[in-house]
């Protein structure tokens, strides 16, 4: 039982860092497109494509953040309350591994996330 307490509290941990870092992506895409915008920031053809229509993949990279951070906090619940363990754990393992297409956490999201869910896993 400890083992699950603590899996469920670095669950916690890793969700919480990877749904800030996923934050702290959109407020640098917010502030580069705001830039661009009002002619502070000189952008070639390339950098000014991303900000237009055609680069919606750069608000895909902390969207899968933040479904991440879901998905691991709620692994951080439903461990805790002892249901389903092994599932939540391979979940939690998976989403942790997805998070590092958003930077992981800052990466120390996403590490944790690996240790807590091999922890839940092992007896």
């Amino acid at each position: 039982m400890e083992k699950q307490k603590l899996s469920s509290i670095m669950f916690l941990v890793s969700g919480i860092l990877v749904l800030l870092n996923a934050a702290f992506l959109y407020y640098i895409i917010y502030a580069v497109e705001n830039a661009a915008q009002h002619h502070q920031l000189v952008l070639n053809s390339t950098e000014a494509a991303l900000l237009r229509n055609e680069g919606a993949i750069v608000f895909i990279l902390p969207t899968i953040g933040i479904f991440s951070s879901i998905v691991l906090l709620l692994s951080s619940y439903m461990i805790n309350k002892g249901k389903n363990v092994k599932m939540w754990a391979v979940a939690g393992i998976v989403f942790s591994l997805l998070s590092i297409l958003g930077n992981g956490g800052f990466i120390v999201g996403f590490l944790i996330g690996i240790i807590a869910g091999v922890l839940a896993l092992v007896k």
